[in-house]
């Protein structure tokens, strides 16, 4: 390996590990134990495993929420399954939620598409799901924009008295990575409900499944196809994982010898967390 791969891959590892809340101390310590042990072709995959396992050694929560970070970015697009966990946690703090209502709600000008939409007690939000596999990637001014404006055209709708209007009440933008400052700076100036990895403070995806325990199915090591047949029985995080009969496990394709060892590891995460 020569110095300039050296380096790269270094600094590469120090920004892995500060993204995972790690400080900068840390995160060099970190960077110089796993200097010492990569190799001539060796896979990005087996770095961030060595990763974790460096920052298991110096601090436990802070190994749980890389994992679970790598378990939301593994989640399928092609089963929408982003948008299902996104609706689901909601579900967990109290809200009515529909993913891609049909027939689509109708605007003044078009209908629209609609990720999510969450209800409680006067509130109704649209949210618009972006998941990304690189957490390096953003969720610029653009997307934030699109969804202010699709709230505008079907209020407008709504107060036209169109057959399939929603009022709503609040536009939201949820991704598993970051936002752009711009995007961040409209969405605050208009009242916009932004939620990402880390952000806001106290309300981002990672403290809300944390304090929640609802984890993504990922985390079980189920199959794509187990995961979609889940969905399909409203099955979509760990904690409705365990509260699922039996029958409906079993239906997903689940063997009974399954179910039990998977129902333990689900309620293992809820007392400890993410290992």
């Amino acid at each position: 390996m020569n110095g300039k791969v050296d380096v790269f891959r270094k600094d590469k590892i120090i920004n892995t590990a500060i993204r995972a809340g790690a400080s900068k101390e840390l995160a060099k310590k970190v960077a110089d134990e796993i200097a010492k042990k990569v190799y001539d072709g060796i896979s990005t995959r087996e770095i961030l495993k060595m990763v974790k396992e460096e920052l298991k050694k110096e601090d436990e929560h802070l190994a749980r929420v890389y994992t679970l970070k790598d378990a939301i970015a593994s989640l399928n697009p092609e089963i929408h399954e982003f948008e299902h966990y996104v609706a689901s946690l909601f579900s967990v703090l109290g809200y009515e939620t529909i993913r891609s209502p049909e027939p689509k709600p109708q605007g003044k000008c078009v209908d629209h598409e609609i990720d999510v939409v969450a209800k409680k007690g006067s509130e109704t939000i649209i949210i618009e799901c972006k998941h990304h596999y690189k957490e390096r990637t953003f969720t610029g001014l653009d997307v934030v924009m699109r969804q202010h404006a699709r709230m505008i055209d079907l209020n407008e709708g709504y107060k036209m008295g169109l057959k399939h209007s929603l009022k709503v009440t609040q536009a939201g933008v949820v991704t598993n990575t970051q936002f752009s400052d711009y995007a961040i700076k409209y969405g605050k100036c208009r009242n916009i409900l932004m939620i990402s990895w880390r952000y806001p403070e106290g309300k981002s995806i990672a403290d809300v499944v944390n304090r929640t325990k609802a984890f993504p199915l990922t985390l079980l090591s189920l199959p794509l196809r187990t995961r979609e047949m889940l969905i399909n029985e409203n099955v979509r995080n760990t904690l409705e994982f365990l509260e699922a009969d039996d029958t409906k496990l079993r239906r997903a394709g689940i063997r009974e010898k399954r179910i039990k060892v998977l129902k333990e590891k689900a309620k293992n995460m809820t007392k400890i967390g993410v290992q």
